[in-house]
């Protein structure tokens, strides 16, 4: 089975095989095996790249290697976005953490992208994080930081990140969230920095990370 997997006409036989197992007229069986074929070869890594879509739930340690190399592998969480249509000019990120309702910056300052439809990348390490800008299948400017005490493993028990479609052109945009525990449920559509803080006041045990993007509105 394992030498068929790469030929894009096993799929094509295979949805026929089935399409033939569901009792319907001709149209339907013709678009179960277009599906099957599409949702197989149809999504990988370049033609994400390529459309600027978010690729992180189809990212594996592979992907990492080739970007980063065996001794820098983002193996904590990343992901890769677009940034078309906002002012890549004045835009900045932020790092930090919360516990127990106080908030603390890891790092912050101005996003290295150059071009409206860039693409970025956030990654983590334990104990440290990598920005970097995603040109093609090159990874360029990459940058990465280490945190004394702020980043662990812990807060990356349960993960949010940010849709891409979600993203829009407004002063502040909280791309991912980490938490200690995985018995919390958010909408980082519309979290705040404050609404993170009270969750943490709430519970003292809880430990926060959280990466936002800000976009400078003031004329220059």
């Amino acid at each position: 089975m394992k030498n068929y997997l790469g030929n894009p006409f096993f799929y094509f036989d295979f949805g026929y095989y089935i399409s033939n197992k569901i009792k319907g007229d001709k149209m339907k069986k013709f678009l179960i095996i277009c599906a099957l074929a599409l949702a197989i070869t149809g999504c990988n890594k370049k033609a994400n790249l390529e459309e600027g879509v978010k690729i992180s739930q189809a990212k594996t340690d592979v992907d990492a290697v080739e970007y980063f190399g065996e001794e820098k592998k983002l193996d904590l969480a990343y992901n890769i976005y677009s940034l078309k249509g906002l002012d890549t000019e004045k835009l900045e990120m932020k790092l930090f953490s919360i516990k127990d309702g106080e908030v603390f910056d890891v790092a912050g300052g101005p996003v290295n992208a150059t071009k409206p439809s860039a693409l970025i990348g956030l990654g983590f390490n334990e104990n440290s994080y990598t920005l970097f800008r995603v040109d093609g299948e090159e990874v360029k400017d990459a940058s990465s930081f280490r945190a004394d005490y702020s980043i662990d493993k812990d807060v990356f028990k349960k993960t949010y990140w940010l849709d891409q479609g979600d993203i829009k052109d407004k002063e502040f945009l909280i791309l991912f969230v980490g938490m200690s525990k995985d018995d919390k449920d958010i909408d980082i559509k519309s979290i705040t920095k404050e609404y993170l803080r009270k969750m943490s006041e709430e519970d003292k045990d809880l430990k926060i990370l959280a990466f936002e993007l800000i976009l400078d509105k003031k004329e220059k």
